[in-house]
């Protein structure tokens, strides 16, 4: 048995550990760019700025009851509420209408150019956030709808007579212009294998500004993909993408009052697949895209509106392919199914089967071939099988290596070193499995101890490994890549000074990737924050007394209050739960009990899921997760006999 506490490491110098600054690697990333809005209210429909937008023909009434299908059974619907005639930046703008409360009304609005005004459009409407998504602060609406080449634009929302919503808005969002507009190229990226991740583009590429996001990222499970188009205009360039983007980011945090844009993914008419919700494009990340299902699927949106216009063969297979790249991930079968809110629905699935609206149009008839299409893609490249096994013990073999999904590391990863030095990788599955290990490195590793799984450092928004060199005492990461993991980069020596070394992903809520580590000469609990880039900031003391601990695990969002915490073990088995108050620190009262874990040697924080892999001596292996006020375990079929398992 190889199974080594970190505590063992060689003790070095008790010095602070120091990084070191190195510069960022390529071309800068483009700059966060500032979006604006105006703001006009919807008013009574008999004020003279309303004009005859306040007459609804039978033709309008219909549009409305097939866009919004909650109003659909209304016999008498009538023009509640109607905005002025609102000029906007012909290059682009995005719009959309919000109220407050729960009234079902449907949105319509139309445009001006040189020729006139256009007939009025439907917009869909609906509640689509929820979890971290949800909150005082969230308004009913409707769609953001990107408008360019037109002056100006004038919006209404018709219900049943006598209903009288709440401060009913049209915002004009203007979304600023930055570095990243200048992004032209309408190559799409090929993946190097049937089920590779797709080429996608980062949130730094379209200029999404940081300091919008609310909170930090919720994770949930993936068990299928909801399919959606965004609607608005399909006149647009390469160049106006990553202002659409920031557009729509805009009005879901601004406007909805969500913490941050719904769709996981976007995908434009050339078939460039954009990072949406910030969180990691790897992990079982909880959007805002269709409400009751957040949790349990991956939300990806089509550029464009597609209710009498064809999309694109580019943008359907890069759809398809990052579909099958996330089943590989996740382990979903796309032509399968999945229970939830007691129906069931088709792993690949429209927005319309799972909420009422028309979305996403004419991609609808395309979805039982991209499912096919995707499940042949996906192929052998599996993640291998679910553990959950409730027998005690674990199988006698160490755990079946399945083929990789294209090396890329997943953020929530427990990392494996077998006896030839090849690195190794197993992933939480559902709400309490484990996947086979999969190959993440053939190279030797023996020289470090531990080797941890942590959210993006290196700044290209793929999960790296952070290593501690076992002779010289220095800190290293290698960025993860699509492909695998590159050479090591230092960040300075001294770290053998410490006894735990901790990846607890963004720790300060500042949309960053953290370190924690615990002083071995005086248990002091420190803060890295990240900077981006391989830097750090100075650390931070946010703790002391942790050296009673024989075991210190960053676990995720342990309680379900989207906050990282922490989880230590006592040397006699006690597990205490530490709550972090996602500003860097602790919430008050943070430590609780979670009862024994006397059996177990190792632990592994799963940070994604909130979850803890715990081995025990013989290489059988449960997940542990929160139950009331303690915990649950479940035994797993892996078997780590033979491996060294690194807890972090």
């Amino acid at each position: 048995m190889r199974l080594r506490r970190l505590s063992t490491l060689t003790t070095a110098a008790l010095l602070a550990p120091a990084f070191i600054a190195l510069p960022a690697q390529g071309e800068p990333a483009p700059k966060p760019v500032e979006t604006t809005k105006e703001t006009a209210p919807l008013v009574d429909p008999d004020s003279p700025r309303v004009g005859d937008g306040d007459h609804a023909s039978t033709q309008d009434v219909a549009l409305a009851k097939q866009t919004s299908p909650e109003i659909a059974r209304t016999p008498d619907l009538e023009v509640l509420g109607a905005t002025g005639r609102q000029e906007v930046d012909e290059t682009l703008a995005v719009i959309g209408v919000t109220w407050g409360g729960s009234t079902p009304l449907a949105v319509q609005y139309r445009t001006e150019d040189a020729r006139g005004w256009s007939e009025w459009q439907g917009i869909d409407t609906g509640a689509d956030g929820e979890g971290a998504d949800a909150g005082s602060g969230t308004r009913n609406g409707s769609d953001p709808i990107v408008l360019t080449g037109v002056k100006a634009v004038q919006a209404r929302i018709l219900g049943a007579a006598g209903e009288s919503p709440r401060n009913p808005t049209l915002s004009v969002i203007d979304p600023g212009h930055g570095d990243a507009d200048a992004n032209t190229d309408r190559t799409a990226g090929a993946a190097q294998a049937a089920a590779s991740r797709p080429q996608i583009r980062s949130r730094a590429e379209w200029g999404a500004d940081e300091s919008l996001r609310r909170g930090s990222p919720s994770y949930g499970v993936v068990r299928g993909a909801i399919v959606h188009h965004t609607a608005g205009t399909n006149n647009y360039s390469p160049s106006q993408v990553p202002a659409i983007l920031r557009g729509i980011y805009a009005f879901h945090v601004k406007d909805r009052g969500w913490s941050d844009i719904g769709y996981n993914f976007l995908v434009d008419k050339w078939g460039r697949v954009w990072e949406g919700r910030y969180g990691g494009t790897s992990r079982a990340l909880v959007g805002a895209q269709a409400s009751g299902f957040n949790s349990v699927t991956m939300g990806i949106s089509v550029m464009g509106d597609y209710r009498q216009v064809q999309p694109s063969p580019a943008a359907i297979d890069a759809v398809t392919r990052t579909i099958a790249w996330k089943a590989s991930v996740h382990g979903f079968d796309p032509q399968g199914r999945f229970s939830s809110n007691g129906g069931t629905y088709r792993n690949v699935s429209g927005h319309r089967d799972v909420g009422q609206t028309t979305c996403p149009g004419l991609i609808y008839g395309y979805l039982p071939a991209m499912a096919s299409r995707a499940a042949a893609l996906k192929g052998s490249a599996s993640v291998g099988h679910t553990g959950g096994s409730a027998q005690t013990g674990g199988t006698a073999r160490p755990p079946v290596v399945a083929a990789p999904p294209a090396g890329i590391l997943n953020s929530s990863d427990a990392m494996l070193r077998g006896s030839s030095g090849a690195l190794f990788a197993v992933s939480p599955k559902g709400a309490a499995g484990i996947t086979y290990a999969r190959s993440i490195d053939k190279r030797n590793w023996r020289g470090y101890d531990p080797v941890l799984v942590t959210q993006d450092i290196s700044g290209d928004t793929f999960p790296d490994l952070l290593t501690l060199g076992s002779r010289d005492g220095r800190l290293y990461v290698h960025p993860g890549t699509a492909s695998g993991v590159a050479g090591r980069r230092s960040l300075g020596g001294g770290w053998s000074s410490m006894s735990h070394i901790l990846a607890p992903g963004d720790w300060n809520g500042d949309g960053r990737a953290d370190l924690l580590a615990v002083q071995r000469s005086n248990g002091a609990l420190y803060l890295y924050p990240g900077k981006g880039a391989n830097t750090f900031g100075s650390r931070v003391k946010i703790g002391s007394a942790w050296g009673v601990y024989r075991h210190v695990v960053a676990v995720g969002d342990w309680d379900g209050d989207r906050r990282p915490d922490l989880v230590g073990v006592t040397p006699g088995g006690q597990a205490y739960l530490y709550r972090g108050d996602g500003r860097g620190g602790f919430l008050r009262s943070a430590r609780k009990p979670l009862g024994s874990v006397a059996g177990y040697d190792r632990f592994v924080g799963m940070t994604g899921s909130g979850r803890l892999l715990a081995i025990r001596p013989n290489g059988s292996a449960a997940v542990l997760r929160p139950a009331g006020k303690g915990m649950a375990a479940t035994n797993v079929a892996p078997n780590f006999r033979g491996l060294t398992v690194f807890s972090g």
